[in-house]
């Protein structure tokens, strides 16, 4: 079941009960002007979280130390994956540095509770950018979802973008309740289309499996 809403997740997500959310799965902006959200995604999954709950966020580079300390004082840092660029990098003018992989900062509410199998830390699944300038690609996400979110589990992105998350939900098989907000207009429009779509694909191909 897919689940989506308009509007700014510190508010929108007020309206999730406390300690239900297996699994919250984002992309945040990764700008220096961005970074006080960190914080904010930190607070509100300390209150949304399950004990033992996951967050991943997919991140950029440069500002790690400063994510690390926002997040860090709200979850306890587990561990960090990675998604590799297969065919195409990226110049960070910055430092000019031709960046080939991108972080997935893992992150738990205590207790720590490893209920998951052993699975890769780094994946790639291709470049998708045709709904969504930030738009991540599906079959990664589709990977760390399956490999952390229990079944009939919680997901919840509360930065959804273009619902890379919420279809990889769709798509896991595990009979998720998958949670979505978006702040962007046109976004959560592209957004609420292809989650829409896709619970359509599927309700077809389970009718005719």
């Amino acid at each position: 079941m897919g689940n989506t809403g308009l509007g700014d997740f510190r508010s929108r997500c007020s309206e999730i009960e406390d300690d239900s959310v297996d699994l919250c799965f984002t992309d945040p902006l990764y700008e220096k002007d961005a970074l006080p959200v960190w914080g904010d995604l930190g607070e509100m999954c300390a209150k949304k979280l399950k004990p033992g709950g996951i967050l991943m966020a997919y991140s950029g580079v440069l500002y790690l130390p400063q994510i690390h300390q926002m997040l860090g004082g709200h979850l306890t840092y587990l561990w960090t994956a990675a998604i590799y660029h297969s065919g195409h990098t990226k110049l960070v003018r910055a430092v000019q540095i031709q960046q080939a992989w991108k972080p997935v900062l893992v992150y738990f509410k205590p207790p720590l509770r490893k209920y998951w199998r052993p699975f890769l830390d780094m994946v790639s699944g291709g470049q998708e950018k045709e709904n969504h300038p930030y738009e991540q690609s599906v079959a990664e996400a589709i990977h760390y979802v399956k490999s952390l979110c229990p079944k009939n589990g919680i997901i919840l992105d509360p930065m959804m973008g273009s619902a890379t998350t919420i279809l990889a939900g769709l798509h896991a098989g595990l009979g998720l309740t998958c949670i979505g907000v978006e702040i962007d207009k046109a976004a959560y429009a592209t957004a609420e289309k292809r989650v829409k779509e896709t619970i359509e694909q599927l309700h077809v191909q389970k009718k005719t499996a």
